[in-house]
């Protein structure tokens, strides 16, 4: 299994092959994420929460400051962080390529719109 890729800030990062606990991890944060979010801003700031936990987890055992709070403090355009997501889920075989996971929007600062 090879490597995968990501960029944050311009900076390039490379994901190992994930541990079977990291791919739980990852679905498990994806798994009804919008469910008790009920106001747009909500649905918002919990889908760049998940965004950023996610990222943590596929980095953190290489690059130990990517912790969510050291993501949080980190420098990244919301492309990035939006194309490093779905990058992640797909390496993790939790989404086929190209898919967006339920609750993802194109644009960075929107919350998916039509979901429960």
């Amino acid at each position: 299994m090879k490597n995968c890729e990501i960029t944050l800030g311009g900076r390039v990062f490379t994901i190992r092959p994930l541990l079977v606990g990291q791919v739980e991890e990852i679905s498990a944060l994806n798994a009804g994420l919008l469910e008790t979010a009920v106001t747009p801003q909500e649905r918002t700031r919990v889908v760049w929460r998940v965004r950023r936990e996610v990222i943590s987890s596929a980095l953190v055992a290489d690059y130990p400051e990517m912790t969510p709070d050291g993501l949080a403090a980190s420098q990244a355009l919301g492309n990035e962080l939006t194309d490093a997501h779905n990058a992640i889920l797909e390496y993790a075989g939790l989404i086929p390529k190209d898919a967006k996971p339920e609750g993802a929007s194109d644009e960075p600062g929107e919350a998916a719109a039509g979901t429960k």
